[in-house]
């Protein structure tokens, strides 16, 4: 979950997004973590996400350390796993795909 001032509910990753992008990381072997709540951050995601009726939304994130300080670090290879997880995932999107929230 994102959430910050200017979005007061925050960014709920989109349920069949986050499968998706799961299924995705698991059918090509590629390393990932869910992250857990963290209720003072935002991006824009959260914002497209109550645009108009709504639009599914999810953050992918990369890696690092020293966020917003003068010098911020990330691994090479986590930045190219989530450019490979980012386009496994679109290219699992097909024209049947439907991001309906199906309550669990």
């Amino acid at each position: 979950m994102d959430r910050g001032a200017t979005v007061p509910h925050g960014l709920f990753g989109h349920p069949a997004l986050i499968a998706l992008c799961r299924q995705a990381a698991e059918r090509t072997g590629i390393p990932y973590q869910i992250e857990g709540s963290m209720p003072i951050i935002t991006s824009d995601a959260a914002g497209v996400q109550f645009a108009g009726d709504g639009v599914p939304s999810l953050t992918l994130k990369i890696p690092s350390r020293y966020t917003h300080g003068p010098i911020e670090v990330c691994s090479l290879r986590d930045v190219a796993a989530t450019a490979d997880l980012l386009a496994a995932a679109l290219r699992a999107i097909e024209p049947s795909t439907r991001f309906q929230f199906i309550e669990t």
